[in-house]
């Protein structure tokens, strides 16, 4: 149980500044049995899961194929907005998992993260940067949503799946 509640708590801390999207997109698996979780928003757990039991993370590179309109934003600003969920997420794992390089073949004592980002909502940058020159703090920020699927490293069951 210690293991499941150190799970979840790290991931909902890690992604607190998303938010939820208003629908759901194709990614998940589970996403009509979907409930309101502990740790996040949305939250399905198939039954007898136990993540104590694991002792790895891997975390998959980031999908953006779900992402709502990527056309509006620049490829650049999606590798690197891609690039920092990722390492924000392999470095809250680890720690409590030992994270796995993306070369290691994961195995039964691992989880897999394959986390999606749906939504993004830029700050309106004028507001953005006039309110940070002015007063020395913005008052805006961006909005963004994921989906993951959680699955065991070895069969690939899927282990859970959170909407955030």
């Amino acid at each position: 149980m210690a293991g499941r509640f150190v799970f979840w708590s790290l991931l909902g801390c890690l992604l607190a500044a998303c938010a939820s999207t208003p629908s759901l997109t194709s990614y998940l698996d589970h996403r009509w049995e979907l409930r309101k979780g502990d740790y996040f928003e949305r939250q399905y757990m198939a039954e007898g899961t136990h993540f104590s039991l694991y002792h790895k993370a891997k975390v998959m590179p980031v999908s953006l194929e779900y992402l709502k309109d990527p056309e509006d934003f620049e490829r650049e600003d999606l590798r690197q907005l891609r690039t920092e969920f990722q390492s924000i997420l392999e470095a809250r794992l680890s720690e409590v998992y030992e994270v796995l390089d993306q070369r290691v073949q994961p195995d039964y004592q691992t989880v897999v993260i394959s986390p999606a980002l749906t939504y993004i909502d830029t700050p309106d940058r004028v507001t953005h940067a006039v309110s940070s020159a002015v007063i020395l703090i913005p008052l805006t920020s961006g909005v963004s949503a994921f989906e993951a699927k959680i699955t065991e490293g070895e069969t690939g069951i899927i282990l859970a799946e959170i909407a955030e």
